[in-house]
């Protein structure tokens, strides 16, 4: 008996191995060493749980003579039927339990492209370059492409920017390393928000003055008190008005606090 527990628990291992291994092919989340090698053990772990309840489960109906006569010769694969049956439902609760990853995802604004346009004029005067950009310190994207296929710092269309648990992100297109900007936006002005993480919580906090240049869900925000940010809501920033018909009206994000993976 101790042998064939053993066996099953194996099996389920084996199994757990190859499905937390297989997610790092089909999940931009998997991106993140740390949170692939978590997805990896809890893989592993419940599978293995799953594989020693259906081997107890077995066992014990063979040991209180619980299986018919007539199902004696299929005794091995009911068996596995039974683990097969645990796995199913181990894989279903971890693959369906929620990921609270707060991120910002890059829409309307972002495919601008600038290269063969360099007299642009920014609020900042200190500033020397126009492509959206991440505080690479502080943020970092979604993605698990090599960082020698893209620019891990410039935001670009459809591209996930994660939030960190906990802490304050600065929006705005101030370089100045006092009030540097953590989202910096061109041809915004130097701050226009922030957004705080507590958790599974999120607020977005305006500019005291220009609130008007927000709008949440296409609703300009009409005072300068926080907005507690939901999953999915549309955040718009609008731009200062310049002369250059390259400059986009504005840049548009998504919010999410559950992760959004287009793969998964």
């Amino acid at each position: 008996m101790i042998i064939r527990v053993f066996g099953w628990l194996v099996v389920g291992g084996s199994v757990g191995l190859a499905e937390g291994l297989s997610w790092r092919f089909h999940s931009l989340e998997a991106g993140n060493p740390k949170r692939f090698y978590l997805r990896l053990f809890i893989s592993i772990l419940a599978a293995s749980i799953a594989s020693l309840i259906a081997a107890g489960i077995f066992e014990l109906m063979r040991l209180l003579r619980l299986m018919p006569a007539a199902f004696k010769p299929y005794e091995d694969p009911l068996g596995f039927a039974v683990l097969g049956l645990c796995l199913g439902v181990a894989f279903a609760i971890t693959n369906a339990s929620p990921t609270y990853l707060p991120a910002l995802r890059a829409g309307s604004g972002f495919e601008y492209q600038e290269e063969d346009h360099q007299d642009i004029s920014v609020l900042d005067e200190d500033s020397e370059d126009d492509d959206p950009k991440i505080n690479s310190s502080m943020l970092r994207f979604i993605t698990y492409r090599s960082r020698d296929e893209f620019d891990d710092e410039k935001i670009e269309e459809g591209m996930s920017i994660e939030l960190p648990r906990r802490g304050m992100i600065r929006i705005g297109s101030s370089v100045k390393s006092e009030n540097k900007a953590d989202i910096y936006l061109p041809h915004l002005l130097p701050y226009l928000a922030n957004i705080k993480i507590e958790g599974n919580r999120a607020f977005l906090t305006p500019h005291k003055r220009q609130f008007l240049k927000i709008a949440i869900n296409g609703t300009k925000l009409r005072s300068r008190r926080k907005v507690s940010l939901k999953h999915n809501y549309v955040i718009t920033f609008y731009t200062e008005p310049s002369e250059s018909f390259k400059v986009p009206k504005f840049y548009r994000f998504v919010f999410y606090n559950r992760f959004f993976d287009p793969m998964a």
